[in-house]
């Protein structure tokens, strides 16, 4: 997705928007915000997904394309 919206985000960590606004407001997800929405860099969701998960991290990126 390159820059995901937060929608996107959460569909492929399995949580809400709102759990997903929380991780970037905790640091744990970087992210560009435009206006009032936030662009999270497909790295950024990478980075998170190896640090916090078991799951193969190119396969659930893949899934979103």
């Amino acid at each position: 997705c390159g820059k995901c919206e937060t929608k996107d985000v959460a569909r492929m960590l399995g949580v809400s928007s709102y759990t997903v606004k929380q991780l970037i407001s905790d640091g744990e997800l970087k992210a560009i915000a435009v206006r009032n929405l936030y662009r999270i860099p497909e790295d950024s969701v990478r980075d998170y997904l190896n640090i916090h998960s078991t799951i193969d991290v190119d396969d659930v990126i893949r899934k979103e394309r």
